[in-house]
């Protein structure tokens, strides 16, 4: 039962990332509201930071990713911002996998 259920959850986590990012990929989105999309989907936060690399990396004569560019904006978001939420990304799906693993989901608990 719980590989099914392992299995469904993904798929609804994964389209739903991709519908966050595909809402928050618009130039004009602010980057607060970017950040705590990110928060709730780390996936938005890799797609948005891998676009703010490609256009470091491959501008005309482009220094590549370093300290001093870490915090420039590029459609309303920063390359450091991927890192922090990376951090909190890991600790709440932790969290929330030991709570899984401990009480076996939602329905039983309640």
């Amino acid at each position: 039962m719980y590989p099914k259920l392992a299995a469904k959850w993904g798929t609804l986590i994964y389209f739903g990332s991709s519908f966050a990012d595909f809402t928050v990929q618009r130039p004009g989105v602010s980057e607060k509201y970017k950040i705590f999309i990110s928060m709730i989907f780390p996936s938005v936060a890799t797609a948005r930071a891998c676009k703010n690399v490609s256009m470091i990396e491959y501008s005309t004569g482009g220094s590549g990713l370093d300290w001093w560019n870490l915090t420039v904006p590029y459609n309303e978001y920063q390359v450091i911002n991927y890192f922090y939420t990376m951090i909190w990304g890991f600790w709440l799906h932790l969290i929330i996998g030991l709570y899984f693993e401990r009480f076996g989901g939602l329905v039983s608990w309640w």
